[in-house]
């Protein structure tokens, strides 16, 4: 089965993020008059780009600068035998659009008119800060110890902590007013479906999980409460990202923008809520 359309009507990044979050097996080929693409899948991760005379990952940034041509995606292609790109689909889209970004920011004349329906130089800015955002979130959580947080539970309260809070100290950058107190917009929120997230506290806007690991290293309660009680955080934490990352999507005027936005922050939380159900289920 082959979906077929034009780049025009659909970004190159959105067809390769739906197929990594389908977990396709997959041939994704794009004719334009620069040339001809590949890019294969397997099992949602890409494994092999071919672009003229390139392969692997500079076969694939290039690839993503393209914005006019067709597209067709065979679903069950087998992958060439050769594996030439071994980074995780969502870090390839990261960097790819963090050089798409800085070089539509280095080829702007100065003083160049917005046009509308275009980002401006701001925005583009900003989406090259979003892009370093995640990475430094990825690397946080890379960074940690499975076996301590396996160990002691409640010191994922920490990890995950730290990454709202990072989030929290970026938000402050935006000169936006519906971004002024998103932390604390974002705990009342997800105190609705998250009850025992009334125990974490926001001050300026940055969170504090101290009394919540308090109450869950010093209770006498069931495993079962215990455990209960620290997924429900965990689950709050997560939503609180998504809040503050629902808030960033919303700052682009241009709806495709915003689309891709929420479609990044989507993958990304996905990759994050997988890694700390490994590790506390």
């Amino acid at each position: 089965m082959a979906l077929e359309g034009d780049l025009e009507d659909v970004e190159l990044t959105g067809l390769i993020q739906m197929a990594c979050s389908e977990r396709k097996t997959a041939r994704l080929t794009v004719r334009a008059p620069e040339g001809k693409g590949d890019v294969f899948f397997h099992a949602g991760e890409i494994v092999h780009a071919e672009l003229g005379l390139l392969e692997g990952e500079k076969a694939l940034y290039g690839l993503l600068g393209w914005t006019s041509g067709r597209f067709q995606l065979s679903t069950g292609s087998p992958p060439p035998s050769a594996r030439t790109i071994k980074t995780s689909c969502h870090r390839l889209l990261m960097e790819g659009m963090c050089r798409l970004a800085e070089g539509q920011m280095d080829h702007e004349a100065p003083g160049a008119a917005h046009t509308e329906g275009s980002p401006g130089k701001a925005e583009l800015r900003l989406e090259a800060d979003l892009l370093a955002l995640v990475s430094q979130l990825e690397q946080r959580m890379a960074r940690c110890d499975e076996r301590k947080l396996k160990a002691k539970p409640s010191l994922l309260l920490h990890v995950l902590a730290d990454l709202v809070n990072d989030v929290a100290k970026f938000s402050e950058r935006i000169p936006e007013a519906r971004l002024t107190g998103s932390l604390r917009k974002a705990l009342l929120r997800v105190s609705d479906d998250f009850p025992y997230a009334r125990i974490l506290r926001a001050n300026s806007n940055r969170l504090s999980v101290q009394a919540a690991i308090g109450l869950y290293d010093n209770a006498t309660d069931t495993p079962e409460t215990r455990d209960f009680f620290l997924k429900q955080l965990r689950q709050a934490l997560l939503r609180v990202l998504e809040e503050l990352f629902e808030f960033f999507a919303a700052y682009f005027e241009d709806a495709d923008e915003e689309q891709q936005w929420r479609d990044t922050f989507r993958v990304y939380l996905a990759d994050l809520t997988q890694a700390v159900t490994r590790i506390v289920p």
